[in-house]
């Protein structure tokens, strides 16, 4: 994707809409919540984490496309540029390299995601055996082969045709997402609803606090990337307010595949995805499994395509070949899969999104020019730029320096 075409990427506003509510969901935190959720106090824990997501996870957003609209473009070669328009310390251009770190790992958590999704599907339409969902991450790698494979075949031919820019494609992939989502909430099997008197409890806050940093700082640079694929016209707040009602209705959504008579270990969005789903699915119906595999399956092929993108834009603006550009992020991605066969890659990605977080904030709050952001946020009135503005200064750093002191909850 050259420099120069980026804002041609989506052609129109609800693309960019749901692009961006699709992708991040592909990428764990979702599924994160959902547990943390359900061990948690069930939809009382929405309370908590819906306040976070409008004070925290909201601004990060916002903060992450008036990046990538103010640069346009690619990662690196955009926050370098920002920083010499800020005058500010070259510390900050770590955001970028720490954002390729998480990208290379997240695509592939997102591959190893989809790839059992799409095995499943492929074991149940062609036999009628039943398929072993509880397996360990050692079984994982032979467990997972077709699927991975076909995962990145998909996902390699959507990356280099550029077919999440075509409208009809993103919303017809949203709606069946939306579709398996509703199933999950109708037909679910287990109601996680005990238990409301935790929210009471300082934890319960703290998970909150985390997840609501998770998805807001989660997004890899895949925000970065959309804002500077927006036309300079369009409002940059709007996506960012539809993702969050929708974040929150996967969440709720999600819930009822978790079997709570299960011991499920709540660490990262790897171990949720790759072992507590799969042993609480082992335990589900058909229903379940199917709308759940569907929706994983599409929201993950959503995210590698999303991980791909920044990746090969970094190399096209080394003016690298498309085809080279590509075919070395794959390399990237396949690195980040065999990584997340290491103990303890899952937690590391949760130190590395909450540092993200931290830098993200303070470049924003601090290190640039006023005028600027608010020329490229576009926000309808000055009381909301200042609420934002006392967000990403204040109220984001505090929050990561808080979970920072509860390093054992992002382990």
């Amino acid at each position: 994707m050259p420099t120069t075409s980026t804002s041609l990427h989506w052609q129109t506003p609800d693309s960019t809409i749901l692009w961006l509510c699709l992708a991040p969901m592909g990428l764990g935190q979702v599924a994160l919540c959902a547990l943390d959720a359900a061990q948690n106090g069930g939809f009382f824990f929405l309370l908590p984490l819906g306040l976070f997501t409008v004070l925290l996870t909201l601004p990060l957003r916002l903060a992450e496309l008036a990046l990538g609209r103010r640069a346009q473009k690619g990662l690196v070669e955009g926050m370098a540029t920002l920083t010499r328009e800020a005058d500010a310390h070259r510390l900050f251009r770590l955001w970028s390299w720490f954002s390729l770190v998480a990208l290379a790992l997240a695509f592939g958590l997102s591959s190893l995601n989809t790839a059992w999704s799409l095995s499943f599907l492929l074991h149940l339409a062609t036999t009628t055996q039943p398929h072993l969902l509880d397996f360990s991450l050692v079984a994982l790698r032979w467990q997972l082969l077709p699927g991975l494979l076909v995962a990145l075949t998909i996902g390699t031919i959507l990356a280099e045709r550029r077919w999440a820019g075509l409208r009809n494609v993103v919303r017809t992939t949203a709606g069946l997402a939306l579709l398996c989502l509703l199933l999950l909430l109708i037909s679910g099997a287990h109601w996680p609803l005990d238990n409301p008197h935790r929210l009471t409890e300082g934890t319960t806050w703290t998970l909150a606090l985390r997840d609501a940093l998770l998805l807001g700082a989660g997004g890899f640079g895949v925000w970065y990337s959309a804002g500077a694929c927006t036309p300079r016209s369009s409002s940059l707040l709007t996506p960012a307010l539809y993702a969050l009602p929708l974040t929150l209705l996967a969440i709720g959504s999600l819930m009822p595949v978790f079997n709570p008579t299960l011991p499920l270990t709540v660490t990262s969005p790897a171990q949720t995805l790759l072992l507590s789903i799969p042993r609480s699915l082992s335990y589900g119906s058909v229903m379940t499994n199917l709308c759940w595999h569907g929706f994983c399956a599409i929201t993950g092929l959503m995210a590698m395509i999303a991980c791909l993108e920044p990746l090969q834009q970094v190399l096209l603006d080394k003016h690298c070949s498309a085809r080279k550009s590509l075919f070395f992020a794959l390399v990237a991605g396949l690195v980040g899969i065999s990584l997340f066969l290491i103990p303890f890659t899952g937690q590391l990605l949760n130190v590395i999104i909450i540092l993200l977080a931290m830098l993200l904030s303070v470049f924003c709050g601090w290190a640039m020019k006023i005028s600027h952001l608010r020329k490229t946020l576009q926000l309808p009135d000055e009381w909301r730029y200042n609420l934002w503005r006392i967000a990403v200064r204040i109220a984001i750093p505090i929050a990561a320096l808080t979970l920072l002191a509860h390093f054992r909850l992002l382990l």
